[in-house]
């Protein structure tokens, strides 16, 4: 018989005991994974309810029909315009249209406790990529030169923009201008994702003239650079769109208060300010103890909770302080929205996290959210 009533104590019993002895080989009884859902589900929904109430204070918030997207807008021109014409082309393809990413180096300068790809156990690891070859999302191969060519001739129509990320794109800047030149040939919208490091003036000004669209920082893989920060104000004198794309969590959300009036001035487009997102397992617990308590979205990514509030502590400020820069809280809801595509069936959203949170986690949500019990349908 399926048990759907659990007291607080048999819940952390069970738990405990399954942490305790270990999964092994062992089956874990439907009823028990079933607890664990709810449980998170019920953390989360209690999450989401203080999200939501921050955002009904925020006059210049603007949100979809469903509120998974939230951005915040300094005018009402703004906020009451096509969202197409109000926000960066590759936020505006990424989450309505259709994207795809070159992949081209395997280096990077920095190492950053937060990157996806930094951490072998993760299952965001990139494959190495050979010198002078390429990569596309969504496939491991790699690919000369000429085979590119050949691959954009045939399908570049099909993208409404093409990204440049994964490890540092300007590390192998050389492969980036016969790429890049064709994509801008083809009318493509092109954005990079930099950490700043080698974004010097001359390195802005071949992107530019290459056919590069837009640029993202992120500020914190160097601790918010003040040269970083001046790289910012000089690309958007040539007429591209900057922004600064940081995932936001304590360390990032202190820098940024130190240097908010300098990134300010720069004239930047917009700031994406994404919840952080724990790339594997064994990070769980140093970030638990460095920005609180995690949760699971939907099944999905794995992000502290205090990640998204840092995110509305900004976006309050800005409205207190009438910042002239377009926030985007690219949140675990917008990433849900951005993974239903709209070429296969209904239901399907193909984002995943890749771990499941430890036992003595779900220990700390049953805690939290069973303090009279639950009773639940299992189905």
């Amino acid at each position: 018989m399926i048990k759907t009533h659990w007291t607080r104590e048999e819940a952390l019993s069970v738990l405990n005991k399954v942490n305790v002895d270990g999964l092994g080989s062992v089956r874990v009884p439907a009823e028990i994974v079933e607890m664990i859902m709810y449980a998170e589900r019920l953390f989360y929904n209690q999450h989401i309810d203080d999200i939501r109430g921050r955002q009904d204070k925020i006059a210049g918030l603007w949100q979809d029909d469903t509120g998974f997207l939230s951005f915040w807008f300094p005018t009402e021109r703004h906020k009451y315009g096509e969202l197409k014409d109000v926000i960066a082309p590759g936020c505006h393809a990424c989450l309505f249209g259709t994207i795809s990413h070159v992949r081209h180096s395997y280096k990077c300068t920095q190492n950053c406790e937060f990157c996806y790809y930094a951490s072998e156990k993760s299952s965001h690891h990139a494959p190495p990529i050979g010198k002078n070859m390429y990569s596309f999302s969504g496939t491991e191969m790699t690919f000369t030169l000429d085979e590119v060519n050949a691959i954009l001739d045939r399908q570049a129509v099909k993208y409404d923009a093409i990204g440049w990320l994964q490890k540092e794109p300007l590390e192998e800047l050389d492969n980036i201008q016969p790429v890049m030149e064709k994509l801008a040939k083809q009318g493509v919208h092109q954005y990079m994702y930099t950490n700043g490091v080698h974004a010097s003036r001359e390195v802005i000004d071949k992107l530019a003239a290459w056919g590069l669209n837009e640029i993202r920082f992120n500020l914190q893989a160097t601790d918010f650079s003040k040269k970083v920060i001046s790289r910012i104000k000089y690309a958007k004198k040539k007429d591209m769109w900057t922004l600064i794309e940081t995932p936001i969590y304590s360390k990032s959300y202190n820098n940024f208060l130190k240097h908010k009036d300098r990134i300010l001035d720069t004239g930047l487009c917009q700031i994406n300010m994404p919840e952080l997102q724990i790339c594997a397992l064994d990070l769980v617990d140093h970030f638990i103890e460095t920005d609180g308590p995690v949760y699971k979205h939907r099944r999905g990514y794995v992000s502290p909770i205090s990640s998204r509030h840092y995110t509305y502590n900004l976006i309050e400020m800005a409205e207190k302080e009438s910042w002239p820069v377009i926030i985007n809280d690219c949140s675990n809801d917008t990433k849900f929205f951005r993974g239903i595509p709209t070429d296969t069936s209904l239901g399907y959203v193909n984002y995943t996290s890749p771990f499941e949170l430890p036992f003595k986690h779900v220990m700390y949500l049953v805690d939290q959210v069973m303090e009279d019990g639950v009773t639940y349908e299992f189905f």
